[in-house]
């Protein structure tokens, strides 16, 4: 039986949108827009990425590794105070200092009471964490210094600073208590002096080319990697990968296609079955750009830092980035590409909209 696939596009307008059908309330309009392709084709990627051929992802894209997801942590920020949840402390540091010699005084996240423990003891545990929050697009917004390690070693730690400091926690000893009761940790940091791309792992998936130049970088689940390694190449194609995936940001925005929750390595899928790979495109266009990308790494911070605040909406963000040049040069210079690859508005909606598409939100 042959099945006809459509786009459904739906106008809210000043109605109220909720996941739960109940508490929605309005009407809605609903357009429909025949696909020109059959149901197997529009599903065979798809298909082929849940089944396991993934792992040639990294050997199209011609880079070392693709991380879909980083680090399995829990405690990171503590418990949340929600109902019939009891709090506990996080592993963030919200402030630390050295006193005297070789003493560290600081406070995990959730807690007033200070601790103290011997400095070679605490830096050895002592990490930076980005966040999922803190990526846009061609810039990093801050890190956070937090405890990580092995997971027994990090526990037997924590339980070593009770033990130093229980007599000054007070009532806040039940919060580190808990903590070591809720901890969990697999994983690993980044490599040091090699390259990377970051990116968001949910929702809009902005990207950024980043070199960590210690062994103490760490990503939490929320966020995506490609590692590019140390080799000569390894520079320029983290500025070459971040360009294209905020590229592909861009076009889904500039078509109105709102994001599937969990990207994973969706959005990469997306640049093969485009053709946006290293070692593909022609060397021309490959340097432009790569220039362009690592010209926009440069001037990111100055035009974001100032509007960036917890809880923005990143697709503002390239609404900013929109209107400066040399991100104008970049979707032209990526735009000609695809046209002289024949590649049509419509087809690159369709994969965009397969790949990455999904719920309603950010």
């Amino acid at each position: 039986m042959k099945v006809e696939l459509y786009l459904a596009q739906i106008d809210w307008g000043d109605k109220q949108y909720s996941k739960s059908l109940k508490k929605s309330v309005g009407e809605v309009k609903i357009d429909l827009e025949r696909l020109n392709v059959s149901y197997d084709d529009y599903l065979r990627p798809i298909l082929e990425y849940f089944s396991g051929k993934s792992a040639k992802l990294a050997t199209g894209l011609g880079v070392v590794k693709v991380q879909p997801r980083g680090n399995h942590i829990m405690g990171i920020f503590g418990g949340e105070l929600k109902k019939g949840k009891q709090p506990y402390a996080g592993l963030v540091i919200t402030n630390w200092r050295v006193i005297g010699r070789n003493l560290t005084r600081f406070k995990l996240y959730n807690m007033s009471k200070e601790l103290e423990d011997y400095h070679n003891n605490f830096t050895k545990y002592l990490h930076k964490l980005i966040i999922r929050g803190e990526i846009f697009p061609f810039y990093i917004n801050t890190t956070y210094d937090f405890l990580f390690g092995k997971e027994e070693d990090l526990k037997n730690y924590l339980r070593r600073l009770l033990a130093l400091n229980r007599d000054k926690l007070g009532t806040e000893t039940e919060l580190l208590q808990r903590l070591i009761t809720e901890v969990k940790v697999s994983g690993d940091t980044l490599k040091r002096d090699e390259w990377y791309v970051l990116y968001r792992r949910m929702r809009t998936f902005a990207a950024v080319a980043f070199r960590p130049d210690t062994d103490k970088y760490v990503i939490p689940a929320e966020v995506s990697a490609i590692h590019m390694g140390n080799d000569p190449e390894s520079k320029e194609k983290a500025y070459f990968y971040a360009a294209t995936l905020n590229f592909l940001v861009y076009k889904a925005l500039s078509y109105k296609i709102s994001f599937i929750r969990d990207q994973f390595a969706r959005p990469l899928y997306a640049l093969a079955e485009l053709n946006l790979l290293w070692n593909n495109v022609d060397d021309k266009t490959r340097r432009k750009i790569v220039a362009l990308s690592e010209s926009l790494h440069i001037k990111a911070p100055s035009i974001l830092k100032g509007h960036v605040k917890k809880g923005i909406q990143v697709k503002q963000c390239f609404k900013w980035l929109g209107s400066i040049d040399k991100f104008k040069q970049l979707v032209e210079t990526l735009d000609s590409y695809l046209q002289k690859t024949e590649r049509g508005e419509e087809e690159i909606k369709e994969v965009l909209t397969r790949w990455i598409g999904g719920e309603r939100g950010d």
